[in-house]
Parts: C-alpha cells; structure tokens; sequence
C-alpha cells in the first residue's frame, strides 16, 4: 500500500508487473486483485466502479481489468491498455474474449487518476445482455451488447495481466473499488484525488448502508487499499493473483 497518491481514503494499492512473476501452470504474467460478483447470474443487474493510474506509457499490451467466469475462467468483457501509434498509451474495452470486439478506445492521461464505472444486464442470449461504461463521469459506450458465454457467476479482476510473460516492468495504481446497488451510487463523485506526489486525502465515503471495500493483497504487488466507496450491499473482500490459484485464467480462445 502507498499513502503518496491516492483516489480515496489515506492509501492505495501500487501494483507492479515482471516478467519474473508467472501464474503457472498458464505462463502468464499478473498481479491482480479479484472481487466474486454479488449479481452476475442471468436476468440480473450489477454495477461496480473503481480508479486506476498509470504512471508510465504501456510498452506492450497489459489488461487492467475485466469481468470472467467462475469456475470456468470464460473472459467476457476486458480493459486494457497498449501503446498507442505515434506515442503514448491508449486505454481501450472490449466485449467478448479479451476484448475482442473494441468498443471504446481513448488516449490515456498519465499519472492521473481515472474512474471506470460499469453497469451489466447479465444474460447468455446477446440480444438480451447489455454493458454501459463511464469514463472520468463521462458515459463512453451505450448498451452494447455482451453475452455470458456460460451459466456461471462471474468475477471481476484490477490490476496487470498479460497472457505471454513480457520484460516489459509496468506499474498501475488501484483505489476505491466497489459494487453498488445502482448507478447513482458508482457515479458518485470521490473527493478531488491527489496525483503523484500530492498530500493529504480524506477518508472514504460509503454508499446508502454500505462500507468501504478493501481487497487483500496479490504476489509480486499490492492490493487494493482501504477506504473506498462501499455500495449498499458491497464490502469489497478479494483475492490477490500473481499465480493464486483460485483466480483462474482468462480463456484465450
């Protein structure tokens, strides 16, 4: 946990990826934090926020967060991040495996902290599930259709992820995850975050009943830190991957 730049509370999570840190038997490179979903079955509706910072251009594609399966690890929906052509670092999301069906791309503003915020009607038939996503409070994509590729409840992982071990060392920064009972409660604006090398903070803000969410830690970094927004129904408790077991691995087919 770092105290020197936060979205909320007094402490975040620094995450940092090696190429030295492999979740076998996979082969694939991740620190990441992982938050079983309270309403991903068919018919239901869910809706989770949480921030991030990069304080680094992307050299090589890393996922940074994404929506899958348990216990079948079937990926349906994913964030991440890649240089982008010319320079700098695109953020970008994607339904599908991996992502493969880019919905939204945008430049990402480094050493600054963001706000991702989804809201999911889950179902298997894709003329049924849909995904809206807020970026920094500003809506980005609009019932887009996504399908659960199997009955199965689902997972939400922060953090790094690639699926082929890579030299590249990139860093992210995580804070303030939570899931909530509608989608005022992950709109809610979060005091004015403080960006690298900032001071101070305030403590967390809960939603209607709810508490600040935390997540326990993954190998090779930490975990998300204390303090964040709680929905009505959320205390964010998650397990750390940077080879756990019990967080699966995301299909690649």
């Amino acid at each position: 946990f770092v105290s020197d730049s936060v979205a909320d509370g007094k402490k975040a999570a620094k995450i940092t990826l090696r190429d030295d840190i492999i979740f076998e038997p996979y082969n694939q490179s991740r620190v990441e934090v992982k938050h079983v979903g309270l309403h991903t079955l068919d018919g239901e509706d869910s809706y989770f926020a949480w921030s991030f910072m990069v304080p680094k251009d992307a050299e090589i594609r890393s996922n940074i967060g994404y929506w899958e399966s348990t216990p079948t690890s079937k990926n349906t929906m994913t964030f991440f991040i890649e240089p982008s052509q010319g320079g700098g670092t695109n953020l970008k999301f994607g339904t599908g495996d991996l992502g493969q069906t880019v919905r939204w791309t945008v430049k990402l503003e480094l050493n600054k902290w963001h706000r991702l915020a989804l809201h999911n009607h889950w179902s298997q038939d894709p003329n049924v599930g849909k995904v809206d996503v807020w970026y920094d409070g500003t809506q980005v994509v609009t019932g887009a259709s996504v399908a659960k590729r199997d009955v199965n409840k689902l997972f939400f992982q922060m953090g790094l992820h690639r699926s082929d071990p890579s030299p590249p060392v990139q860093d992210i920064y995580i804070d303030a995850a939570m899931e909530a009972d509608s989608q005022a409660d992950i709109l809610r604006a979060l005091p004015d975050p403080m960006g690298m090398g900032g001071a101070g903070g305030s403590s967390g803000v809960a939603g209607n009943g709810g508490s600040g969410g935390t997540s326990a830690g993954g190998s090779g970094g930490s975990a998300t830190a204390g303090g964040g927004v709680g929905g009505s129904d959320s205390t964010l408790g998650g397990t750390g991957s940077g080879g756990s077991a019990t967080a699966g691995a995301p299909s690649t087919s």
